[in-house]
């Protein structure tokens, strides 16, 4: 047979700390009363009273005047009487109830007053007063007149019963023994009255006790490296709670006390501050938290300083743009005081460096010609080097200048209405400082910019399909001197503006009459300064292989990288590049999962047979997980949005065990600190109060939770219906199939609370209900469902689980009447299974696992 699921709790510090103190309500009514004495009361009597629902007695004490009853109204009356000179008259009387000091209290007093004038008082005390009662059946007395107090008394101005409410705003300071009840004439020439009171009630609040809570601030601190800084740390004791006895400060580098001295975490203070100091030029200062230390425990405060350090400097480099055949000089400006500087040079061959007697200044000599990228790295200024802005400089005379192709005539209107057309050169690297000089079959053109141009026929219908080849020539002159490139264009003439203009031979590069062997028309390789960069150029050709490559004389032109297509292994389109236009493409494939890829690359010409490569991106486990806290990748799914918000909710829950990934990222310090603000702090906190067994604080944080997105009303619906479970309520039919509903969803877009759900149905329905993933959408979901069970109740079993709580290990009785063995199953809230074994009848005590937490488990039997 199979036994339904008993609930233990493991016992641990919270549960046992957030309790309620006892509490009760108290109604005595008067109606039972049938003596018509001058005094019902007569020194002491125990009147009947409810409390908490049962029967009890509280005893009454006359203290002042008669306390009469009248059996007509079913009410206790108190005389009052305002004579002359001057005489305050009233009756009063008191009961022993004990009011406990820290409990809050609500007295209601159901009276009227016996005819519509002079209305009367009705005052409440508590006293201290003893249970002697006074002198009785001599009518009112003399009674303090003085309405104020705590609470304010009521005039009873109403002929019918009326409730009216005495409230002690707070707290009580001290334990009160007694209540006494007074009723006080209003003060006027001729008053004479009574009060009946029929009910006195007395409602009693203790206060509750919360689990320790505590906030640390700031819980972010900027540091400029260069500036000092001093920083108060604060904790604040949220609830309040008793018994704090130390605070246990966790610290990063580069902080000090101060009085100078470097701290070893953990470092304890008695009170909740602490102030540390900076160094100025400390520039990687570490974070801060603390715990603090709570009747022998270690609790940590929420939140964890985390310090964002900066450098302010941005250093620019003095010099000339060139070097030619003797040596230049560069320097650093502005530098702080006793900064030094290294100087850095790439590639380093081109140049040799030395020092000169001016600080901080290089001498470069050259030994090559080409490019150079010179950096100043400051020292002395931070713990860090601080990298200067690179200055670009070039060695010697220009480099050989480089043609492309041309692209489309340009036609410009002139005055007269007739339209010129001119053909353009382009430099395929361009740099700006130099200036440029163009020659077209050896005549200087006007143009000395990075564009040459010149003049080409007029294309009409007469002329169309003539060609022409132009020789063009372009030199590029620096202060060293001067560099000349040249290239053969063919003009080919077709009507209106398609005519075209294209590179045949680049004569720096292809001197005529030399070939070589045809390359593959794109080259792909991977960046190996910026990882997952894929970097794509155009193959260098031959004439004889753009004549193999172009048929087509009239196309021959310079390829280009046109479009980049990446796909993933399933054939999705994931990143493209359309119209690149360069004979050069640098893609990022950083935003895209880990995994590998294939990269289609198509050029221009009406190249249509499109190349193939294969590209594996590969990241670090900070890298993926910055990623998921920033959103930064691609799901190619009409579910992106959902199933991100998935995968960081699980991000989330997996990085508060990895403190170490933490720290190496302001990205995911940034990230835990804001959504433990925000609803995945909900759900940690909810989580918590069910290991704790603390059903109060589940119920108080899920009133507060309003959910932001479908995974947060998901995680409000299971909560609710586990905490409807503990608390043994009744569920419907209806309860069974919105249960089935929620653990038959999505977990991938859904969340992982899914599959706690499908384990508190097969619990709550006894069955062992089989889930897919369920992310066919709802149609397909509602076609595999299967008929609920019947019972919308688990039901009592025989088996006994003892003790429980548990701690350590735990008992279990079998009815005489089985035999055999038993499978024994524990899983926590979230359906994971913490234990699993085969049992005999005979062999019931079960151990739990070693390090198994504090909280709310199910056994399956």
């Amino acid at each position: 047979m199979k036994y339904i699921i008993k609930r233990i709790f493991i016992i641990g510090y919270f549960l046992a700390n957030a309790m309620f103190s006892s509490s009760q309500n108290v109604a005595i009514d008067y109606s039972g009363f049938s003596s018509s004495d001058c005094d019902i009361f007569n020194a002491s009597t125990d009147v009947a009273a409810t409390i908490n629902g049962a029967t009890g007695n509280i005893k009454h004490v006359t203290l002042i005047g008669d306390v009469k009853y009248n059996s007509n109204a079913s009410a206790v009356f108190l005389d009052v009487d305002y004579g002359s000179p001057s005489s305050i008259l009233g009756t009063s009387y008191r009961l022993n109830y004990d009011f406990k000091q820290g409990n809050k209290y609500i007295i209601t007093v159901s009276a009227s007053s016996a005819v519509s004038s002079n209305s009367p008082y009705l005052n409440l005390a508590l006293t201290n007063n003893g249970n002697s009662g006074g002198t009785t059946c001599v009518g009112p007395g003399t009674v303090n007149s003085s309405t104020s107090g705590n609470p304010a008394a009521a005039q009873i101005t109403e002929l019918s019963a009326t409730d009216k409410q005495f409230a002690w705003a707070s707290a009580l300071t001290q334990n009160f023994p007694t209540l006494e009840i007074v009723a006080i004439p209003t003060v006027s020439a001729v008053n004479a009255n009574s009060i009946f009171i029929y009910k006195i009630t007395i409602q009693e609040t203790a206060p509750v006790i919360l689990p320790p809570s505590f906030t640390l601030a700031p819980l972010t601190v900027a540091k400029a490296c260069g500036t000092a800084i001093s920083q108060t740390f604060t904790v604040t004791n949220v609830n309040s709670t008793a018994g704090v006895t130390g605070y246990a400060w966790t610290i990063g580098t580069g902080w000090k006390l101060q009085n100078g001295t470097i701290p070893v975490s953990p470092f304890t203070t008695p009170g909740p501050t602490l102030t540390l100091i900076s160094d100025a030029n400390v520039s990687n200062l570490g974070n801060v938290s603390v715990a603090v230390q709570v009747n022998g425990l270690s609790v940590p405060a929420s939140g964890s300083c985390v310090v964002s350090n900066s450098i302010p400097y941005n250093f620019s480099i003095n010099g000339s743009p060139t070097v030619c055949t003797t040596y230049s000089y560069y320097s650093v400006s502005n530098l702080p005081t006793g900064a030094t500087v290294n100087w850095l040079i790439n590639p380093s061959y081109i140049v040799s460096q030395s020092s000169t007697p001016i600080p901080n200044q290089v001498k470069l000599t050259p030994i090559g010609t080409g490019d150079i990228i010179l950096k100043a790295s400051v020292n002395n200024i931070c713990s860090t080097p601080v990298i200067s802005n690179p200055l670009s400089i070039h060695v010697g005379i220009p480099s050989i200048p480089s043609l492309l192709s041309a692209g489309k005539v340009k036609g410009t209107l002139q005055t007269n209405g007739s339209i010129t057309y001119k053909g353009q050169a382009f430099l395929q690297t361009p740099a700006p400082n130099y200036p440029y000089q163009w020659k077209v079959d050896g005549y200087i053109q006007q143009s000395i910019g990075s564009t040459g141009e010149f003049n080409v026929p007029n294309c009409s219908n007469t002329v169309n399909g003539i060609t022409q080849d132009y020789s063009i020539n372009v030199k590029a002159t620096n202060t060293c001197g001067s560099s000349e490139g040249c290239g053969i264009f063919r003009y080919v003439c077709k009507a209106g503006t398609s005519s075209t203009l294209n590179r045949i031979i680049d004569c720096t590069v292809y001197p005529p009459g030399v070939t070589r062997t045809a390359p593959t028309r794109f080259i792909l390789s991977e960046d190996s300064v910026a990882a997952n960069q894929l970097q794509i150029d155009v193959a260098t050709l031959s004439e004889d292989n753009f004549a193999q490559l172009y048929p087509d004389a009239d196309s021959l032109n310079t390829e280009l990288v046109q479009t980049v297509y990446v796909y993933d292994v399933e054939g999705n389109l994931v990143q493209e590049a359309d119209t690149v236009n360069a004979k050069q493409a640098n893609i990022n494939l950083s935003g895209l999962p880990e995994g590998n890829y294939n990269v289609v690359v198509g050029g221009n010409n009406d190249y249509t047979e499109q190349q193939t490569y294969k590209f594996t991106v590969v990241k670090s486990e900070q890298q993926l997980a910055e990623e998921i806290a920033t959103g930064n990748y691609t799901i190619p799914t009409p579910d992106e949005a959902d199933r991100k918000e998935v995968l960081k909710q699980q991000l989330f829950k997996e990085l508060l065990n990895k403190e170490s990934l933490v720290n190496a990222s302001t990205i995911l310090q940034n990230f835990l600190a804001t959504k433990d603000q925000e609803n995945y702090g909900f759900i940690r906190k909810i989580t918590e109060a069910f290991d704790n067994g603390d059903t109060a604080a589940v119920s108080s944080l899920l009133s507060q939770w309003v959910p932001q997105n479908q995974q947060d009303q998901n995680c409000i619906d299971y909560f609710n219906l586990y905490l409807r479970l503990l608390s043994n309520d009744t569920f419907t039919y209806t309860d069974i199939n919105n249960m089935y509903d929620l653990a038959n969803r999505c977990p991938l877009k859904d969340g992982e609370i899914i599959y706690a759900a499908r384990s508190l149905y097969n619990f709550m329905t006894e069955s062992t209900e089989k889930f897919d993933n369920a992310c066919d959408g709802v149609a397909g979901r509602v076609a595999k469902r299967k008929a609920s069970p019947a019972k919308s109740r688990y039901l009592p079993t025989v088996i006994k689980v003892y003790p429980n709580p548990a701690k350590g290990s735990f008992n279990i009785d079998f009815p005489a009447t089985e035999k055999g063995q038993s499978a024994i199953t524990l899983t926590d809230v979230f359906g994971k299974k913490v234990l699993q074994k085969i049992v005999s009848q005979r062999l019931n005590n079960i151990s739990l696992p070693t390090g198994t937490a504090t909280g709310i488990y199910m056994i399956h039997i």
